[in-house]
C-alpha cells in the first residue's frame, strides 16, 4: 500500500511510546531503526509488520469510521482489510455509492500524508470487481475498489 522506506522514525517512535513504557524496549527499537538509516523500517524484518500496524493505526480508524458512517442496518458500503502495509478497500457497487470511491481515496491520501508516506502508485490498482478490469487512474469511477501491494485476479489494493 505505502512505501515504507519513507517512514519517519520520530513519528513511529512517538506512536510506539504511547503504548510501550519500557526504556530498554524503546532503546532497542531506536537501534533497529538507526540501522536502517534516517528513515524507513527494515523490510522483511520480524518487527516490520508490528511497526507497520502501529504506524497505520490512524488509517484503520479512518476506515472504521467510513464503514460505520456508511452502515445501513446490517450492511455497510465500505469494508477494508489491512495487514502491515497491505490494504484492500471494498466499496459497495450500487450507483448511489460511486462518490464514496473518490472520497475514500481522498481521505486515505490525507491520512497517509499526515504520516509522511505515500501510496505506491506503480503497485496500486482500482478494480471493478463486477468486470475484473483494473484502472490505473485513481480518479476513475468504479463499483468496487481496493488498494493493494500485489494485485490478484479480482481484487484491488494500493501499495
Amino acid at each position: 500500500m505505502v512505501s515504507f522506506d519513507s517512514v519517519q522514525h520520530y513519528l513511529l517512535l512517538a506512536k510506539v511510546a504511547k503504548r510501550i513504557r519500557d526504556d530498554q524496549v524503546m532503546r532497542l527499537l531506536k537501534m533497529i531503526l538507526k540501522a536502517t538509516g534516517k528513515k524507513g523500517v527494515p523490510q522483511g524484518g520480524v518487527i516490520s509488520p508490528l511497526l507497520s500496524n502501529l504506524y497505520l493505526n490512524e488509517v484503520d480508524k479512518m476506515l472504521e469510521k467510513a464503514s460505520e458512517t456508511t452502515r445501513y442496518q446490517r450492511y455497510t458500503a465500505v469494508q477494508y482489510a489491512r495487514f502491515a502495509d497491505d490494504l484492500v478497500i471494498l466499496v459497495d457497487f450500487h450507483p448511489r455509492h460511486d462518490w464514496l470511491v473518490k472520497a475514500v481515496v481522498k481521505r486515505l491520501r490525507e491520512e497517509l500524508g499526515k504520516l509522511r508516506v505515500a501510496i505506491n502508485e506503480e503497485k496500486s490498482r482500482i478494480v471493478d470487481l463486477r468486470t475484473g478490469e483494473a484502472s490505473a487512474s485513481w480518479a476513475s469511477s468504479f463499483a468496487a475498489c481496493g488498494v493493494c501491494r500485489a494485485c490478484g485476479d479480482r481484487s484491488i489494493r494500493p501499495s
